[in-house]
């Protein structure tokens, strides 16, 4: 029962082992731009899997790129948002002011000195 066993496993490792590198053997490891430009040009016998930058290089293509885009130049400070967000901050801080204030007038009496 064990031969068998042994035997069994030994045979679905090998085939589990074997599997793998031949589908490997047949994939396109090409990016998705190089299969487009690929499909695009005539076919030739070999099959090219370069990157379509590495292809044009080796063609010694000359590459336009297009001018970034511009960003539109601020108009400077905005006052108003400014001033809301000072008035947020000064709210903060008399809320937070007070509260210690309450806390503090609550504790009880001071203890007086003998």
């Amino acid at each position: 029962m064990r031969r068998i066993t042994r035997i069994a496993t030994t045979a679905a490792t090998v085939v589990a082992l074997g599997a793998p590198s031949a589908a490997l053997a047949q994939q396109d490891l090409r990016s998705p731009d190089a299969k487009d430009i690929g499909s695009a040009r005539p076919q030739v016998h070999a099959v090219d899997l370069r990157s379509p930058d590495a292809q044009d290089a080796a063609l010694r293509r000359i590459v336009v790129r297009p001018a970034p885009v511009a960003q539109p130049v601020g108009e400077g400070l905005d006052w108003a948002d400014a001033g809301i967000g000072a008035a947020g901050m000064l709210g903060l801080i008399l809320a937070g002011t007070g509260g210690a204030v309450l806390v503090r007038r609550h504790r009880g009496p001071a203890p007086i000195p003998r």
